[in-house]
């Protein structure tokens, strides 16, 4: 069944033809609408995504496997206070085998309105049943070494979105310090890899190191957006095994001169000691 077909049956259910068209009526009854869906025909039976949507703006995401006989529901999301969208590996309609072992991919974004926050949950539908292979916070599905597979590279605030460091005549908020990450489908598993792209890091690393060369650290108006820049360039080396030379890089990017004011000399060592503790920095670095 194709993803028209698809929306055509959630949208209008036959007269109970079947096990999923009584699904499908009943849904519909509660006031449900097809909003999305994609679509796998497997040996197990056809397996169904159907994103469903009321005029109250209440969510649903259905998981099924079905035959002539019989329907089962392998998961149910819930919206909630969360906005429920699938991934665009899904716009075709289809629930792809990204590892070609017959396992489907069933890859859907939870969205939190108003606190700039989503996470990608990935399931895994094989031999007639579900696998949860986990959660990536800001996840997106992209080929970032050109291979033709799939990674999905995940984005995050390891630092919480209200980080602050303060002085005494000193304050700044780090909104910007993003942490990003790499994951791979392996094995049937959902495996963190940024260690093995290092290539994808050194492009970043050079971008955010030509944007910093722009940035006159004791001048800008925007001195959380340059801490934030400079902890996400620490991010990348951390993330592509390089950590002590990433520290390295952002010390140097907030240096002390000997014409500064012993308050500012203070307010520097401070503020690189709360950072060396939330990064867990070791202290002979």
């Amino acid at each position: 069944m194709n993803a028209l077909s698809l929306f055509l049956a959630l949208a209008f259910p036959a007269a109970a033809s079947g096990p999923i068209d009584v699904e499908m009526a009943r849904l519909a009854a509660q006031g449900f609408r097809p909003s999305g869906g994609a679509t796998a025909r497997t040996r197990k039976g056809e397996v169904w995504a159907a994103m469903l949507r009321r005029e109250d703006g209440t969510q649903r995401l259905y998981l099924y496997i079905h035959d002539s006989r019989k329907v089962k529901t392998l998961h149910m999301e819930l919206g909630g206070s969360q906005k429920l969208e699938l991934d665009s590996i899904h716009d075709g309609g289809d629930l792809p085998d990204l590892e070609g072992d017959g396992g489907r991919i069933v890859a859907l974004r939870t969205i939190m309105p108003g606190l700039d926050q989503e996470t990608l949950v990935v399931l895994r539908v094989i031999n007639g049943g579900v696998e949860k292979l986990g959660r990536v916070s800001g996840g997106r599905f992209k080929d970032i070494d050109g291979d033709g597979r799939l990674e999905i590279v995940g984005r995050e605030r390891p630092l919480g979105a209200l980080f602050s460091m303060s002085c005494r005549s000193f304050h700044t908020m780090a909104q910007a310090a993003w942490r990003t990450t790499v994951h791979i489908l392996e094995r049937g598993k959902l495996v963190k890899a940024s260690e093995r792209f290092t290539p994808f890091y050194d492009k970043r690393i050079a971008a955010e190191r030509r944007e910093l060369s722009g940035i006159d650290a004791r001048a800008t108006d925007d001195y959380g957006g340059f801490l934030g820049l400079t902890l996400s360039l620490y991010f990348d080396y951390e993330q592509s095994g390089r950590s002590r030379q990433g520290w390295g890089e952002f010390r140097r990017l907030f240096p002390v001169k000997d014409s500064d004011p012993a308050p500012v000399k203070r307010c520097m060592q401070q503020m690189e000691g709360v950072i060396k503790d939330k990064l867990d920095i070791p202290a002979d670095w």
